[in-house]
């Protein structure tokens, strides 16, 4: 049995075989025992083509079923999973066709809810709602506003200019004129900062003699300078950093300078 299906495995490309079938009737455990072996459960492994086993009875199970591809109740079990019946197939089909239906329809659903729910929320925490309150608002003061006025004036003149206050108090004109005014004072409280900033450290940066070290000779006053090496970012702040022959940037007050190392010498050597 073990030769046979190998055989036919090593034929089958040949034979145009798509699937085997090893089956037995009923019988005792003797039987089936040759369905046991390990010869035979390594030619069912190796097969080329899947295997459908049908041994013995519902009850049985052997060796072979487990290695299986495909294991069957019995031989004619075997024979209906190799060849299903076509109506039956058909029906399978249309029944996981209208599920799949099904399936996309709720989906489908279920995502319109959720984005009508997402739209909602973005127009009531929007913007446009916000304006939208905003213009009923003055549209009820304005209404208030025609209403007081078609009143005797000695008795309504308090009132309609109290309106009047609150309609331009709420005008989107006057919010829009008072955020640019915080706007431009942050901007100029922000440039003064920034001023501030440097000039304390220009003031503790220390006295360096010579105009390479932050003094011009003909203007004594300091100067911030920030040195780096060539291509690297990190700024030089001991002389230990560089070495003899190291090109480096110096930015000044105005400009930059690109200079070699000849000497670096550290706090305390004598030049």
């Amino acid at each position: 049995m073990a030769s046979a299906i190998s055989q036919l495995s090593a034929a089958a490309a040949r034979l145009g075989l798509e699937a085997l079938a090893v089956v037995r009737g009923g019988g005792g455990i003797e039987d089936l025992a040759a369905f046991n072996s390990e010869g035979v459960a390594r030619a069912i492994a190796a097969c080329s083509v899947p295997v459908v086993t049908g041994i013995g009875h519902e009850i049985d199970t052997t060796i072979a079923d487990l290695v299986a591809d495909r294991r069957a109740k019995t031989p004619t079990d075997a024979a209906n999973v190799l060849v299903p019946d076509r109506r039956e197939l058909r029906r399978e089909l249309a029944h996981s066709w209208e599920r799949l239906g099904e399936s996309a329809d709720r989906l489908m659903s279920e995502l319109e809810v959720e984005l009508d729910d997402l739209r909602g929320r973005a127009l009531q925490s929007g913007p446009a709602s916000k304006l939208g309150v905003l213009e009923r608002e003055i549209a009820s003061l304005a209404r208030l506003l025609t209403g007081a006025a078609a009143q005797r004036p000695e008795r309504f003149g308090g009132e309609l200019e109290r309106l009047r206050g609150r309609l331009q108090s709420s005008s989107p004109r006057l919010l829009v004129a008072e955020w640019q005014r915080r706007l431009e004072a942050s901007h100029g409280a922000l440039r003064a900062g920034a001023r501030a900033g440097l000039a304390a450290a220009e003031t503790r940066s220390p006295a360096r003699p010579a105009a390479s070290r932050g003094f011009s000779r003909r203007d004594p006053r300091p100067r911030l300078l920030l040195a780096r090496k060539v291509g690297e970012s990190g700024l030089l702040v001991d002389a230990r950093q560089v070495a003899v022959g190291d090109r480096i940037e110096t930015r000044l007050s105005r400009g930059s300078l690109v200079s070699r190392i000849e000497a670096a010498h550290a706090d305390g050597e004598v030049p």
